[in-house]
């Protein structure tokens, strides 16, 4: 992890991060720094709020591959550049067929997969949505009817 460099950047001492953020003990955060202990997902999430990062970023080794690299890059970035760049890949990225998507405004309407769920409000028949009705439900919605109107 990157706990250590990270407090580091921020010219914090290892005494000031565990005081200041209640984790344990000065040992502790060592072991901790360099491997000898793993810390709970509760210890982590206060680490990196008190470091002003997100949780990401204490897992993100820029020096392991480039997409590391890169997201370790965008630590510095304003919402805007963040906004713009999200555009700019989702822009760029290839789609199941393998080609780049298109632009906003200009994409062709795309069928739900077979599999999907329907959207939220959406209004479900008797046949489950998928065309087909079920053992249960073609048993008991006549029963249902006849019992109204008797």
């Amino acid at each position: 992890m990157r706990i250590r460099q990270l407090r580091q950047e921020r010219g914090l001492t290892a005494e000031k991060l565990v005081f200041e953020s209640e984790v344990g003990s000065k040992g502790y955060l060592s072991d901790v720094e360099a491997g000898r202990a793993l810390p709970s997902l509760h210890v982590l999430e206060r680490l990196a709020t008190y470091l002003g990062v997100a949780l990401l970023d204490l897992v993100t080794f820029p020096d392991d591959d480039l997409r590391q690299r890169y997201v370790d890059q965008t630590r510095s970035f304003s919402i805007g550049a963040l906004r713009k760049l999200l555009r700019e890949a989702e822009a760029t990225a290839p789609t199941e067929a393998g080609s780049p998507r298109r632009a906003a405004g200009t994409s062709r309407s795309r069928a739900r997969p077979q599999n999907a769920q329907p959207p939220r409000g959406a209004a479900k028949g008797a046949d489950g949505g998928d065309g087909t009705r079920s053992a249960a439900a073609a048993s008991t919605t006549p029963a249902r009817r006849s019992r109204g109107r008797s």
